[in-house]
């Protein structure tokens, strides 16, 4: 399998739809490039950088992030928020659907391209890429994250690239401090061109779970807790 392939169809009940393919290098784990696509100014690189943009206009000259949301946003440009719609997502191995509003939906669809994407803040999110769960709950977000993450630590003890494993987290709390600041950077570059609040909304969404998701790691793990140890089961049994 060269490519991993993902359609996400926008169906409206006065008829209209959208459709978006996105094709994702199976190996690369990052956004094919389409020849013919002519992006916008406001994915330049200078435009609205990010302050912990790790690369120069030498390096690339747009933002490899808003280069994965600029079609999707150019096309919901006028969207409200709230809009009902019917999301179909079709996927390398599965369907899903969920009838839900077009915030929702382009949540899903921004946190796939925004994984996807050549920016080195966003290999955190490469292996949920190859299994990406439409339309994820936060408690499904937090339990993915970690577990991706724990995985990732314990190949690299097996390889010998690391002594111990990082079981306290810190270095994905550190990765979601950096990734809230590229969430902010696209607030940033879509407040400036969208008409709508739909594609602005999806994203702040989006951060919303990013900075959750460091203080449920500073905190008790609530999630965590009561998914695996079943905590607080017996509270409710009782009540």
């Amino acid at each position: 399998m060269e490519t991993l392939d993902f359609e996400y169809e926008f169906s409206f009940d006065d008829g209209t739809s959208q459709k978006f393919s996105i094709q994702i290098d199976a190996k690369l784990l990052v956004v094919k490039d389409d020849p013919n696509y002519r992006p916008p100014d406001w994915t330049l690189l200078e435009f609205k950088q990010c302050g912990n943009c790790p690369y120069s206009v030498n390096e690339k000259k747009h933002c490899p992030v808003a280069l994965g949301l600029a079609r999707v946003a150019e096309s919901f440009r006028g969207e409200t928020s709230h809009r009902e719609t019917t999301v179909t997502v079709r996927g390398p191995s599965r369907l899903y659907q969920k009838r839900t509003d077009v915030q929702i939906g382009l949540q899903s669809l921004f946190g796939l391209t925004m994984g996807a994407s050549d920016c080195r803040h966003m290999d955190l999110f490469k292996p949920m890429v190859q299994f990406h769960l439409p339309f994820a709950t936060f408690d499904e977000t937090i339990i993915r994250v970690i577990g991706n993450y724990l995985v990732e630590e314990y190949l690299r003890i097996q390889d010998h690239r690391a002594g111990t494993a990082d079981l306290e987290l810190e270095g994905l709390k550190e990765a979601y401090r950096q990734v809230n600041l590229v969430n902010q950077g696209m607030i940033n570059r879509i407040r400036a061109v969208a008409k709508g609040d739909a594609d602005r909304n999806a994203i702040i969404i989006l951060d919303s779970f990013a900075s959750l998701l460091p203080l449920e790691l500073e905190g008790e793990k609530s999630v965590l807790r009561r998914v695996f140890l079943k905590e607080g089961a017996e509270q409710k049994e009782s009540a």
